[in-house]
């Protein structure tokens, strides 16, 4: 059977398309602008579109297109070369335009003369660049101060010297200026060994100072029980034996004196005081001479040169720690900003002592409006043979004009004690609850809230005593009415100037009772 295939075109795209051809017969049509020098041409176009004017092509409309042009023409879409470009043509001009084919004579040249900063004959009036700058510098590209800005010979031209230019390694030359990587630094560049440089490059020879060691591991540490001095590496293995507790250091006792300021300032006034502009009163203030403390006694005297150790650290005989008693001088001194921090400082500084040894514990408003203020000075920075007590009768003698002097602030009030003087007051504790009341062993009470019975138990042991004992002193009444009559009364003389003696002679007592 044979099969007939129908030519036509295959395309899809083209006009006469044909669906049933099952071969293409190369004839296969594409509209469109077929006029090559037209903006529209179409290289695939095979006729002109039918019903359209100009057979698809763009209608070319010929004339000036620049719009810089004195004879611009807007509705010109070719432009046909009649353009008449007039501007500035100078390119040394501010107002010059590249665009421009015919010069105007309208170039704004203003002053001409060198522009350029780094040149020598640099105008800084210059509103147009003359091309006359010199710049001066190393001509030569090779060199390392080669100047690509440069166009004369002003500086020496430097050659380069290829080498390590790093100061730490063995083989740098102070006469090398361009690095060439190639430094080297012996040492150890084995990391599993000791000695180990990260930065070596170049391996030392073994016994050389500084070359790879191999690790021999045990336990490098002398004060333990299995230390190998052989060892050069640490293994963590040591078994240190904890040593022996030391004594017991003496009890410290460290005393503070308490001082209380109160000034008729609030706080929000303390906080607008300008401390720096008391300095100088506060300077004319301070003792001239370090005060005693010493309360009229020094501290016994001990065998070490009346010093006690304890801890390593000197103490006195109460065993209070002896600190540094430098103080601060007076020569440039340079107020705190905040009086809570320059306050404690002037105060340590009218006692002579050092800035540490006072502190501002609190500053809490008073009770008529004004501030109280305590600081607490540690004995510890006592001068060695102080004492607290000292300290506080020192502290005594000092007015409340002097710290209103020290502070520029005026002190309504002071306050003085010692730590060691401050008494605690411990609470009573609540009394304890009443016993509960006992149940009535019968029906009948008595007034008193007893049983009979009960009563009866205690009164009559107790009537029964007062019996005899009224028998007793009655007994004994009778026997002396009886002993009394008989006494006589007998004057003896006996020589000398003593006197006489009165001699009472008692009667024989009978045998029996009458």
């Amino acid at each position: 059977m044979c099969v007939i295939l129908i030519e036509g075109c295959t395309d899809s795209t083209a006009t006469n398309f044909l669906a049933a051809a099952g071969r293409d017969s190369g004839l296969c049509q594409f509209p469109g602008c077929m006029d090559s020098d037209n903006p529209w041409y179409d290289a695939t176009a095979t006729i002109p579109p039918e019903g359209i004017e100009n057979g698809g092509c763009k209608l070319m409309r010929p004339g000036c297109t620049n719009s810089h042009s004195s004879n611009y023409e807007v509705s010109a879409n070719t432009d046909d070369g009649s353009c008449f470009l007039v501007g500035c043509t100078n390119p040394l001009a501010p107002n010059y335009e590249s665009w421009a084919l015919v010069d105007s004579g309208e170039c704004d040249v203003g002053a001409l003369g060198c522009t350029n900063s780094f040149a020598i004959n640099y105008l800084s009036m210059a509103t147009a660049d003359a091309g006359d700058c010199i710049i001066q510098g190393c001509l030569d590209s090779l060199a390392i101060n080669y100047n690509p800005m440069a166009n004369s010979i002003g500086e020496a031209c430097i050659a380069a010297r290829l080498g390590c230019t790093d100061s730490l390694a063995s083989n740098f030359d102070v006469s090398y200026n361009v690095d060439s990587g190639m430094c080297t630094f012996p040492g150890c560049t084995d990391s599993l060994k000791l000695g180990y440089m990260p930065e070596a490059n170049l391996n030392l020879l073994p016994g050389v100072n500084g070359s790879c060691i191999d690790p021999f591991y045990g336990c490098t540490d002398a004060r333990a029980a299995n230390y190998n001095s052989t060892a050069n590496a640490d293994d963590s293995s040591c078994v240190i034996v904890p040593p022996s507790s030391p004594p017991a250091s003496p009890t410290v006792v460290e005393d503070v004196l308490y001082l209380g300021i109160t000034t008729s300032y609030t706080l929000e006034a303390l906080d607008l005081v300008n401390t720096a502009d008391s300095v100088a009163s506060f300077i004319a203030s301070v003792p001239a001479t370090a005060p005693t403390f010493a309360e009229g006694r020094r501290l016994m005297a001990l065998p070490d040169g009346g010093r006690l150790t304890v801890s390593g650290r000197v103490a006195d005989v109460e065993g209070r720690m002896l600190q540094s008693t430098s103080v601060e001088p007076l020569a440039g001194w340079v107020a705190e900003a905040s009086w809570r921090d320059e306050f404690p400082r002037r105060v340590a500084r009218l006692y002579w002592l050092p800035r540490a040894a006072v502190t501002l514990a609190s500053a809490t408003p008073g009770a008529n409006g004004g501030t109280r203020m305590q600081f607490n000075m540690a004995a510890r920075y006592l001068p060695y043979g102080a004492t607290a007590a000292g300290l506080k009768t020192y502290a005594e003698t000092l007015q409340s004009t002097v710290y209103s002097q020290i502070l520029a602030v005026p002190v309504t009030a002071l306050e003085l004690s010692l730590m060691s003087e401050t008494v605690v007051t411990v609470p009573s504790p609540p009394p304890l609850p009443l016993p509960p009341a006992v149940p009535p062993v019968s029906g009948t009470m008595a007034v008193t809230g007893m049983a009979p019975g009960a009563i009866v138990g205690i009164v009559v042991p107790v009537a029964a005593i007062i019996i005899i004992l009224g028998g007793g002193f009655y007994y004994y009444r009778q026997r002396k009415a009886k002993r009394m009559p008989m006494a006589t009364v007998q004057p003896q003389q006996t020589q000398g100037p003593v006197g006489g003696q009165l001699l009472v002679q008692p009667p024989e007592l009978p045998d029996g009772d009458d």
